[in-house]
């Protein structure tokens, strides 16, 4: 990209974004920026970050009385309510100004971004290859390319590159985000996705396990602690669910619905449907869903 398209990216996306935020981090945008030629400022503080990310050029950067040289590659942050200044030699640079939504952010995400604000002058050469400046470049592109009912993606490519300062500042030294039950809710999501797309299969616990690089005992143990059920009752309830959704919503016969969910015979499909909700399944489709799917439900195995 030119200098000056970089300028029109940082324009865009200061009209496009101002904030970003899920369920754990949330931020404040105050500005974007670009110049093909900064100029020098003076001494002054913000009471937010301020990134920069040197596209071309040299020039030095001065946090509280400490001189760092910047060359093309080199990112640097200054934090919040601490003293800088940019001198310019020719640079051609990126910014952007912003801030945590404490509000809005879990406590581990709060604990990264106070051990990064901690840490000291924060600059780091030779930053080209970081996935955050990929993400950055890839963003200005993107901001030229979509059209206005898909600028959400820009907010969400800008969360993944806010969210990467500190992984990129400190390294192994940044706190933990997740824990270990956190690590199981994510591999037993994987699992039951697995179990939803394959309903028509076979579904063993041993199998299903060996999919995840699991033993079946810790698969096993997944269900049962944070759904409450065994693999196998939750594979039938799945696929009792799926079946009166197809009872319901599509044309196909008994025996076609039998075997896309799993259920292998007809009769074994109209026994397991009929002790489940109380209506064989031809019955079921004929009152046109008094028998509604939410009466299936997964059983809490004590």
């Amino acid at each position: 990209m030119e200098y000056e398209t970089f300028e029109q990216a940082a324009d865009m996306l200061h009209s496009a974004v101002q904030a970003s935020a899920d369920d754990q981090l949330a931020f404040v945008v105050h500005y974007w920026g670009a110049a093909k030629r900064h100029q020098t400022n003076s001494p002054h503080k913000h009471s937010f970050y301020e990134a920069c990310y040197v596209l071309d050029g040299s020039g030095e950067y001065e946090e509280e009385g400490t001189t760092f040289a910047l060359k093309q590659g080199t990112l640097f942050l200054s934090r919040p309510h601490v003293l800088h200044q940019i001198r310019n030699e020719r640079m051609a640079l990126l910014w952007v100004g912003f801030d945590l939504r404490p509000d809005g952010t879990s406590p581990r995400w709060l604990e990264r971004f106070d051990r990064l604000t901690a840490r000291g002058p924060l600059v780091l050469h030779h930053a080209d290859d970081t996935a955050l400046v990929h993400v950055w470049r890839a963003l200005c592109l993107s901001a030229l390319q979509v059209g206005g009912d898909e600028q959400f993606l820009l907010e969400r490519m800008t969360h993944v590159m806010l969210a990467m300062f500190p992984q990129t500042f400190l390294g192994s030294d940044a706190p933990p985000i997740a824990g270990s039950r956190n690590a199981g809710s994510k591999i037993l999501k994987q699992a039951e996705t697995y179990v939803r797309d394959n309903l028509g299969q076979p579904l063993q616990l041993e199998e299903v396990a060996t999919y995840f690089y699991l033993s079946s005992r810790h698969l096993a143990r997944l269900f049962r602690q944070e759904l409450g059920t065994t693999f196998t009752a939750y594979v039938q309830t799945r696929r009792l669910q799926e079946a009166a959704r197809l009872l319901r919503e599509s044309e196909l016969s008994v025996k076609q619905i039998a075997d896309a969910t799993g259920f292998g015979t007809v009769h074994y499909f109209t026994r397991l449907f009929r002790q489940h909700t109380g209506t064989p399944p031809a019955l079921y489709r004929k009152l046109q869903g008094w028998a509604d799917v939410e009466h299936v439900q997964i059983k809490k195995q004590q």
